[in-house]
């Protein structure tokens, strides 16, 4: 009650001060003085000198005299304001009152007609559980996320939250979420698509031995499916296979609509590499070479990356150093070492390689298996004691 109360005053008070100009009472006019009315008897009579004295015509003093006339006609009467001022003063005073109760109950009539006095008050969970398309990005990934954490065995709350996780940039996430998505739901070609490429872009560009083994199961589920194979051929580069690499980009370019996207720079990228296997073959002047042993250090074969024309050496060499850097805030990854190791073997950056080796097996001091893995590597690639 005591709110109502205060809603009437104050809309009295904002109405008294809007209509207040109109309350207020016209000027009194001032009555025609002894004085002003002998200055026009004197400006009369300086027109009949005038013309005395023959500086003003009589057509001219005619048009004068009027004048001074009409102004003095023009002077108030004295007993003007007391006609007029009651209705001056009550049309204000009625425009008061009319405006103080027209606009409180005009504005409640409208409210109770479009507004909801009813509405009770809802919390920003429940607005975000009965009118999802009103939230943002952010409280719907919120939303799902508290979900998962209530629910950690919700496969679909996995796999609808991953592909987000890795729009945003937030690989490790991802990663995680396709990891549970396919532990609960299963594999399918999506799924396993979506953590490879999570791999791949975590570890600036390096296919990593996860990334690997999920494009192949990916790869065994939808063989038809090219772009797989594309992510393998990369595979096939950073190992060094540039001839299986080669093979792999034609079969992909045969099979391939003409309109696909990644058909212009797949075909400059087999150029590329035929060019360079073309040099190799002409400098010696025999027929481009078999692929290398398995047993041969991948920096020594032919058709390594070490030979790699210098714009893609030099993105080679951009992948690496990223690859290092995140080594240097995650180094729990021995799979990024190993991957680092032999990238820069195959770069023929023999010393930056012995570092990396010495890093490793500092980090991974007291880890048996880990160790093995490592000094298995140095002895194939031939670096380290």
């Amino acid at each position: 009650m005591i709110f109502w109360i205060l809603v009437a005053a104050l809309v009295s008070l904002v109405t008294f001060w809007v209509t207040r100009p109109l309350m207020r009472a016209a000027p009194p006019a001032t009555p025609a003085s002894a004085a002003d009315i002998a200055v026009y008897k004197d400006q009369l009579a300086e027109i009949d000198a005038d013309v005395a004295r023959g500086q003003l015509s009589p057509a001219e003093a005619e048009a004068a005299r009027a004048e001074v006339a009409r102004r003095l006609i023009r002077l108030p009467d004295g007993d003007a304001p007391a006609r007029d001022k009651p209705a001056q003063t009550g049309r204000p005073t009625l425009a008061f009152v009319v405006a103080t109760l027209t606009v409180p109950f005009l504005s409640l009539a409208l409210y109770l007609a479009y507004g909801n006095p009813g509405l009770r008050d809802a919390p920003l969970a429940e607005r975000l559980a009965t009118a999802p398309e009103k939230a943002t990005p952010a409280d719907l990934i919120a939303k799902v996320e508290a979900r998962l954490r209530e629910v950690p065995g919700d496969g679909r709350g996995w796999d609808v939250i991953a592909p987000v996780y890795a729009s945003q940039g937030r690989f490790e996430d991802a990663i995680e979420a396709y990891s549970n998505a396919i532990r609960i739901l299963g594999e399918t070609p999506r799924r396993l698509e979506g953590l490879a490429v999570a791999d791949i872009r975590g570890a600036n560009g390096v296919v990593s031995k996860r990334a690997r083994a999920a494009l192949e199961r990916a790869k065994a589920l939808a063989p038809d499916r090219l772009e797989l194979q594309l992510w393998l051929s990369l595979a096939k580069e950073q190992d060094g296979d540039v001839t299986g690499a080669i093979a792999d980009y034609k079969a992909l370019l045969a099979k391939a609509e003409k309109d696909v996207p990644w058909r212009e720079p797949v075909t400059a990228r087999l150029a590329q590499l035929e060019a360079q296997a073309a040099g190799k073959s002409d400098a010696g002047g025999t027929t481009p070479p078999p692929a290398p042993d398995a047993g041969s250090p991948p920096g020594n074969a032919p058709g390594s990356i070490a030979a790699l024309p210098a714009e893609q050496r030099a993105m080679i060499d951009q992948m690496v150093a990223g690859l290092a850097d995140r080594l240097k805030t995650n180094g729990n990854d021995l799979e990024g070492w190993l991957k680092l190791i032999r990238a820069l073997k195959v770069l023929q950056r023999d010393a930056e390689a012995t570092t990396a080796l010495s890093d490793a097996r500092k980090q991974f001091a007291g880890n048996g298996e880990a160790l093995e893995a490592i000094d298995g590597l140095a002895k194939s690639l031939g670096i380290g004691s």
